[in-house]
């Protein structure tokens, strides 16, 4: 369930900045609020119509990304008990698959479960 939220928030904060649009008329994005100024060569710079709302999801997340990567300090490391001291290692399999290396079979006639991305768009 948690996962799903975050999973949403970030589809949200990205769908939002990939689709707000300002108007394409200067005088209409002013009127509007969506120029902030103008660079020194007299070209405006313009303000995403959902900054504010994105803005709010994105601090949240932020400190969420900051305490999540706090674990694996090594003084927060040296706190866990011993049976959990290797609870935040990798394993090989997901070092594999971040690299983007195909998984050993087990049999000689397995199908590899992870397809590459040509397989995958075929």
């Amino acid at each position: 369930l948690n996962r799903s939220r975050i999973s949403f928030c970030v589809y949200t904060i990205l769908g939002v900045v990939k689709r707000a649009r300002w108007p394409s008329d200067l005088e209409e994005a002013k009127a509007g609020g969506f120029v902030v100024g103008c660079t020194p060569s007299g070209n405006p710079i313009y303000r995403n119509p959902c900054t504010e709302q994105v803005l709010k999801l994105l601090d949240n997340l932020l400190a969420l990304i900051r305490t999540h990567n706090s674990l694996y300090l090594p003084e927060m490391v040296m706190k866990l008990a011993d049976p959990f001291s290797r609870a935040l290692d990798m394993l090989e399999v997901e070092k594999n698959a971040i690299l983007g290396l195909p998984q050993p079979l087990l049999e000689l006639y397995d199908s590899p479960v992870y397809k590459t991305v040509l397989e995958r768009m075929q």
